[in-house]
């Protein structure tokens, strides 16, 4: 006898598939229907064999029975046999509770077989047939338990691990493609650690210490890195308290648990010194690219992807605009140095790529213009200052607010140059800023000295023929004359 069937009700063309006798009491079902959504007979011939296909796969993890293949002394494997039960039942294979007249069992039935074979293994289990409770179980095994039972027969409930794609897949078009791997990471890595499978409102504040202690703050970790990871974790929870899946965020106090010496240290990055700003300018042999973002960099305070990333329609005569940042404070039109002016004017005109930086190579998860130039711009530094310390690309930054504060120019106006947010009430939240032209009379002022200032207008004047002779790579290019 074949295993199923084709026939037609209606208009429509449907297969019979006859279940196996062995696994009937599992499944609660002597034949599972399908429709073949099609109303052509020849059709539907072709279409069953792939339907039925489909089920018998479904049904093969059904015929891996709980009480054979569970590691009983394991509360986790409970939840695991909730999950595989849950799928059969959203598969349409068993039935979410059984039928006692027919003797047929459902997900409520076998779950509970499953948390049964587990609490035998206890010691005192003999004693406490007729009150499970009598056990004494912990909150951690408890919780677990009753997460298992929802799992498998309540189609509503979601585990923490669905929650957590869930919110990777909520945020993903929002963040970066590096940001969006973190997230993962440290959710994936939470899951492991305390059970996918959980009620997201069974996690405890003292769990989550537990993990930061014992998992996140293991082997000596920064304390900056383990901050990061918690903010990432608290991030996710407060996502769940926002659609009202937990009541309160357990993580809210984690951060206080990573030690911070408050004891006085030297600052591992430093402001550039004119001397260490004249010999690197000075330096032959660099990418044209990187003597012009080092300028730009020094003369303007922008960060070396906002840099990379100017279009031609992003600059004016007196202005550079950042349409995208890390930050709302990092949209923002930057004032034009008086000694950059001339470089810009050249850069839109001999454009050909519509970049005013040309000719980069993108790469680095989010596919960043500056990845490989920020690699070679820290072996253009050590070629020309071997021994110096604490002096990176991003601290040219802190050489231009240096400078600025050198000048006298206000605080608040030197955020707005350089993308920093401004947080106080009067400021922040009431005035949009100084007008315009008070800001470029502030980087006007920068200076260097006549050394470093003299250096950089002589190598700017060079640049557009330098840059013009620079092919597009295809790979991270080695640092050549030019």
């Amino acid at each position: 006898m074949s295993s199923f069937t084709v026939f037609r009700r209606g208009h429509k063309w449907f297969v019979r598939y006859y279940i196996p006798k062995s696994l009937q009491p599992l499944v609660g079902k002597t034949e599972v229907v399908r429709t073949l959504k099609t109303n052509d007979h020849r059709e539907a011939k072709q279409l069953a064999p792939s339907v039925v296909a489909h089920i018998q796969r479904k049904l093969g993890t059904v015929e891996r029975a709980p009480e054979v293949s569970l590691p009983t002394s394991d509360p986790r494997s409970v939840l695991q046999e909730a999950l595989r039960l849950r799928s059969l039942v959203e598969a349409g294979l068993l039935r979410s509770e059984g039928d006692p007249r027919s003797g047929a069992l459902g997900a409520d039935d076998l779950i509970d077989m499953a948390a049964d074979a587990h609490l035998e293994t206890y010691p005192d289990y003999a004693d406490s047939a007729d009150d499970v409770g009598f056990l004494q179980l912990s909150s951690e095994v408890s919780s677990l338990l009753g997460s298992a039972y929802r799992t498998a027969t309540d189609p509503t409930y979601k585990p923490l691990k669905e929650w957590i794609d869930a919110y990777l897949a909520a945020k993903k078009d929002t963040i970066r493609v590096g940001t969006h791997d973190a997230k993962k990471r440290n959710l994936s890595d939470l899951s492991r650690a305390v059970g996918g499978l959980r009620d997201p409102r069974s996690i405890t504040r003292k769990e989550l210490n537990g993990y930061v202690e014992t998992g996140l703050m293991r082997g000596g970790r920064k304390a900056k890195t383990v901050k990061d990871d918690i903010s990432n974790i608290r991030a996710f929870f407060g996502w769940l308290q926002d659609r009202e899946v937990i009541d309160a965020n357990p993580s809210d106090r984690l951060m206080r648990m990573v030690p911070e010496d408050r004891r006085g240290k030297a600052s591992v990055r430093r402001p550039w010194s004119r001397a260490e700003l004249t010999t690197l300018l000075a330096s032959s042999g660099a990418d044209p690219r990187l003597h012009v973002t080092a300028c730009l960099a020094i003369y303007t305070g922008m960060r070396l992807e906002e840099i990379c990333a100017l279009r031609v329609e992003d600059s004016e005569d007196d202005r550079l605009r950042i349409m995208e940042g890390k930050s709302k404070a990092a949209v923002r039109a930057v004032p034009l140095h008086p000694i950059l002016k001339p470089l810009i004017t050249e850069l839109r005109q001999s454009s050909r790529d519509g970049y005013l930086i040309p000719k980069l190579l993108p790469g680095g998860l989010d596919n960043k213009r500056g990845h490989y130039l920020s690699k070679r711009f820290g072996d253009w530094r050590k070629d020309a200052l071997a021994e110096a310390v604490g002096i990176t690309f991003h601290s040219l930054r802190n050489t231009f607010m240096t400078a600025c504060e050198n000048e006298g120019a206000p605080k608040d106006s030197v955020k707005l140059i350089v993308g920093h947010s401004r947080s106080d009430i009067t400021y922040g939240l009431y005035s949009t800023g100084p007008e315009f032209q008070k800001l470029a009379d502030m980087v006007a002022r920068v200076n260097y000295g006549d050394e470093v200032d003299a250096l950089a207008a002589e190598l700017l004047a060079s640049l557009p023929t330098r840059l013009a002779r620079v092919k597009a790579p295809s790979r991270r290019p080695k640092l050549k004359a030019s």
